[in-house]
């Protein structure tokens, strides 16, 4: 039996006591709230848990646990950890809202972490789900293995893991850190209506799909997932088939790797497939997908890609390479949409385009023929080449932070509760505690609402983090403080300070004074006062001003996932004379307006949601600027989202920055530009809906902008222009496809390159005051026209 060295809270005491505990299936009940565990191998983060569990042989380990996420589910949400070890998994089980099953996981040796070896199923390929998650919940640091699984005689089974059913699917299931060893099939978010599904560094060898996506209608990211027959071969369990029998099946069977079907803006990065029949595969159950592709690699595939349907808008890939040995890439007889591809690399097989549909390639290397029978669209300069390493948009992570310490004090032991009326003193205890630390460390905040009347600092080397493991929703509930200072006072102090090198994690943070159509403002709800700080999997349900990383210096700043609806300001971030990163934002007004059942919040003048929402969108697309960066020398952004905004993502002052993936879905300016001379930005794979009562275009360079600026394969609709551009810089369009409407180039200077236009129109572009290039743009209804305005300083050239 593992036996695992554990810190202990004890009530009684103001410090965390470190026992030796021995926690098995049997002794879930009376273990105590929380405990740390120090874990067999390395974790990127100090592992909480509300329980702690070891395995037994020779017994079914579904009902305890089950009962051990129930426990966790009832104390409203957390982790339990599941020891090194193997657990049998006889009868399925569920995952409830707010709740991670973690394990311990070894990078080199998945046998040797934690293994769920599932036995229920066999012979059901249509079955319940081995694992069903609710809405919020997770897995991290799992390997799922089938024991009585064998190349020679495979067995379906049903899906491994799954969306719940039942109406529970709801938005927000992760899978991190995982390895799926040999199931039939892996992954499946949907049918069921969901949002915001997360796989991060996961690791499939599937008989038959690795994962599927289905109804999802708001951002999916899929990042760091490997499906290949090595999985299987390499992962450390007796009697393993090797990489090249496991191909041999895969290739001479009907698998599919990765299958789309409807998933609105699907942000797909450091996807590998290889060794599959077909790679990846956009198909249509009611509803087709849009999604972009990035740094990713579809290989040793029959088909690479194969493109059965996409919706109007299509696929954008960047910087991805694609060869199959039947197709590299296939576009079925009903493809009538389009695909983008910017700096790709195609090899092996044909690039077959059975269809109507169109194709784009820009700075691509193509070593496979492309047939066309069908007579479809083809998108492609004469002269091409790959664009050198160092100019690829290629954002370098950061490490992950973390506090110095793994000392974890329980902010319930300095009093801080959920009946408190006011628990901002007790917090602050439990804060000032950790400071005083040698190493700092952790204050831990079960989960529950805590009401703070006041504001709170985190001292240096300090983390304050929530029962959250995972990204999550206002809905999901967790760990949440309950804001009113400030009231009135934008310009206040804001609720959370963050000294140097401190953090918030798992946590979120709601406004219950204000009210949901008629919001009034308050201070920043986060501000840092100095580098290394962070923010992970953090949720501001209802916030005016949300966070604020640019009044102080900010080097080295790290967000990812920061989430929820804001009225003013989303993120400002700024002041970084080092590399800052961020990813994964995700802002949608659908925070403010989906509550858990007992948050306390505040009625506009109407009870029905839908007139709520009719008032609501349109006041955050009036007020909000999303996403703002400033004075930043070198930013690393990718995977980030908005809905609703006046405007998006917006860059100011003197600026250098890479953009991997970025959505503004309905802001008046989606992309807003006034950087000074010497800046640049660069960013590919941009989504842009530049919608509401006065929106401008997708791209917006104001007459402040001097710098440079560079979108390559982008998507934009409806109706609205592709771009103005107002300023002194450089402005540069490579490879999109517009629904919308044409470009305007009233000053600076505008390339437009490899543009595929839609929707019809009179004039397509129109040029003043300043030079604008068109190259090899097409009109789908019509001829491609551009219009020159009198006396321009430069006219403009078309190619």
């Amino acid at each position: 039996m593992h036996v695992s060295t554990v810190l202990r809270f004890c009530r009684s005491e103001r410090v965390a006591v470190p026992l030796m505990v021995i926690a098995t299936l049997a002794s879930i009940l009376t273990a105590p709230a929380v405990e740390v565990v120090a874990t067999r191998f390395p974790a990127r983060d100090v592992v909480v848990a509300e329980r702690v569990l070891t395995p037994e042989t020779n017994r079914d380990d579904a009902k305890a646990l089950q009962a051990a996420v129930d426990a966790v589910a009832e104390m409203g949400g957390g982790t339990v950890f599941l020891a090194a070890g193997t657990y049998t998994l006889q009868t399925p089980i569920t995952v409830k809202r707010g709740v991670t099953l973690r394990g311990d996981a070894s990078a080199v040796q998945p046998a040797k972490g934690t293994v769920v070896a599932i036995v229920c199923g066999r012979g059901e390929a249509e079955g319940e789900a081995a694992i069903s998650l609710e809405n919020g919940s997770g897995l991290e640091g799992l390997v799922f293995y089938y024991p009585e699984q064998t190349l020679a005689n495979p067995v379906p089974y049903p899906w491994t893991v799954r969306t719940a059913l039942h109406g529970r699917a709801g938005n927000n299931q992760t899978v991190l850190d995982c390895t799926f060893v040999n199931p039939w099939k892996g992954l499946c978010i949907g049918p069921e209506v969901n949002e915001c599904h997360t796989f991060r560094r996961v690791r499939i060898c599937a008989l038959e799909t690795g994962f599927l996506i289905d109804m999802t209608t708001d951002i999916g990211r899929i990042t760091d997932v490997l499906l290949a027959p090595e999985v299987w071969a390499s992962s450390g369990f007796a009697q393993s088939p090797s990489a090249e029998a496991v191909r041999a099946y895969l290739r001479s069977h009907d698998t599919v790797g990765a299958e789309y079907r409807r998933s609105d803006w699907e942000y797909i990065r450091n996807l590998t497939v290889r060794g599959y029949r077909t790679g990846v595969r956009f198909s249509k159950a009611k509803v087709a997908a849009n999604a972009v592709i990035a740094n990713s690699e579809v290989v040793d595939c029959g088909i690479a890609l194969d493109l059965r349907d996409l919706n109007r808008v299509g696929l954008a890939c960047y910087n991805t390479r694609f060869a199959g040995t039947q197709q590299t890439v296939a576009c079925g007889a009903d493809f009538n949409s389009v695909a983008l591809f910017s700096a790709c690399t195609f090899s092996g097989a044909p690039v077959g385009v059975n269809a109507r549909g169109t194709l784009g390639f820009s700075q691509c290397r193509i070593n496979s023929r492309i047939e066309n029978p069908a007579g479809g669209r083809l998108l492609r300069r004469a002269e091409d080449r790959l664009p050198a390493a160092s100019d690829l948009v290629a954002p370098t992570q950061l490490a992950w932070p973390r506090p110095r310490g793994s000392r974890v004090l329980d902010a319930a032991d300095f009093g801080v509760s959920r009946q408190a009326a006011d628990n901002t003193e007790a917090l602050q205890a439990a804060l000032d505690a950790a400071g005083r630390l040698v190493e700092g460390g952790t204050v831990y905040v079960p989960a529950g609402f805590y009401a703070c009347r006041g504001t709170l600092a985190v001292p240096a080397g300090v983390e304050l983090r929530g029962s959250s493991e995972v990204p999550h929703h206002t809905q999901n509930a967790g760990t949440v403080l309950l804001v009113t200072s400030g009231k009135g006072d934008e310009s206040g102090t804001p609720f959370l300070s963050l000294a140097p090198k401190s953090g918030v994690r798992g946590m979120g943070f709601w406004y219950p004074e204000q009210p949901e159509t008629e919001p009034v403002p308050y201070p920043w709800t986060i501000r840092s006062l100095g580098p290394d700080c962070w923010l992970t999997d953090v949720n501001i349900g209802n916030g005016w001003q949300g966070v604020d990383f640019a009044t102080n210096r900010s080097d080295g700043h790290r967000l990812s996932y920061v989430s929820g609806g804001f009225f003013k300001s989303g993120v400002l971030v700024g002041n970084c004379a080092t590399r800052g990163w961020v990813e994964d934002l995700q802002f949608n007004p659908h925070y403010v307006l989906r509550r858990p059942g007992g948050l306390p919040f505040t009625k506009g003048p109407a009870q029905s949601p839908v007139h709520n929402e009719h008032v609501l969108y349109p006041f955050i697309r009036e007020t909000l600027n999303g996403i703002v960066f400033q004075d930043c020398v070198d930013e690393q952004v990718t995977g980030t989202f908005l809905y609703a905004a006046r405007e998006g993502i917006v860059f100011r002052g003197t600026m250098r920055a890479q953009v991997l993936i970025h959505g503004t879905d309905t802001g008046y300016r989606c992309v807003s530009l006034a950087t000074e001379a010497g800046s640049r930005v660069r960013m590919a794979l941009g989504q842009f809906v530049p919608l509401g009562a006065h929106a401008e275009a997708a791209v917006v360079a104001t007459a402040e902008h001097a710098g440079d600026a560079e979108f390559h394969a982008s998507q934009m609709w409806p109706r609205n222009p592709v771009v103005i551009n107002r300023g002194r810089g450089t402005l540069t369009l490579d490879l999109f496809n517009s629904c919308a409407g044409g470009v305007v180039a009233e000053n600076g200077r505008t390339v437009v390159r490899l543009g595929f236009f839609r929707n019809k129109m009179d004039v397509y572009g129109r040029a003043r005051d300043g030079a604008a290039v068109y190259q090899d743009c097409v009109a789908e209804k019509g001829d491609f026209k551009v219009v020159v305005e009198p006396d321009p300083a430069s006219p403009a050239d078309v190619r």
